[in-house]
């Protein structure tokens, strides 16, 4: 008995299988959707500001950092600290990242630990998830560590924000 194989011809070019024409594909509507394919952000740097505190909502604002890949930026937002009475507490905020470019809206959640002495601050390990976009950063995504805390010189008002653990371990 004779057996068949069915051995597959290589693919025809597009140009070859459809008859291209002026006005386009028939099935393709005037107004095609807009794909988008999101880009991930891995952010690594720090921000430097003042941190004006109403109640237990801390109001973030820093006029020059740099992130990567985002390069020099500006941050503008909240971080919420309630008042729990303990010294380990959970928090919540967010952050408006901007800079000529565009913005990046980036929520944090993680747990402070507030510390009482000539003035009180707030160091802790936090989280950060990027929610929204704007210009080439509007279908951005990302996740990572942040610290927080009162930065390299002890001063009330002041706050730091290490996106990503900066600098790296060698």
């Amino acid at each position: 008995m004779k057996r068949y194989a069915f051995i597959p011809s290589p693919p025809v070019p597009l140009e070859e299988r459809i008859t291209p024409s002026p006005s386009g594909l028939a099935s393709v509507g005037a107004n095609p959707p807009a794909l988008t394919q999101s880009h991930s952000l891995n952010l690594y740097g720090f921000v430097l500001g003042r941190d004006s505190t109403v109640g237990i909502v801390h109001w973030l604002h820093a006029p020059g950092g740099t992130i990567s890949p985002l390069g020099t930026v500006s941050l503008t937002g909240f971080l919420v600290i309630p008042n729990t009475g303990a010294a380990k507490r959970p928090v919540h905020g967010m952050v408006t990242i901007s800079n000529p470019q565009g913005t990046v809206r980036v929520s944090l959640r993680g747990t402070v630990t507030v510390y009482k002495g000539s003035f009180s601050f707030a160091s802790g390990n936090l989280s950060y998830k990027i929610v929204s976009g704007t210009k080439g950063d509007h279908t951005a995504t990302g996740t990572g560590p942040v610290l927080y805390g009162p930065g390299p010189v002890f001063q009330p008002g002041r706050f730091l924000l290490d996106f990503g653990n900066y600098p790296p371990l060698p």
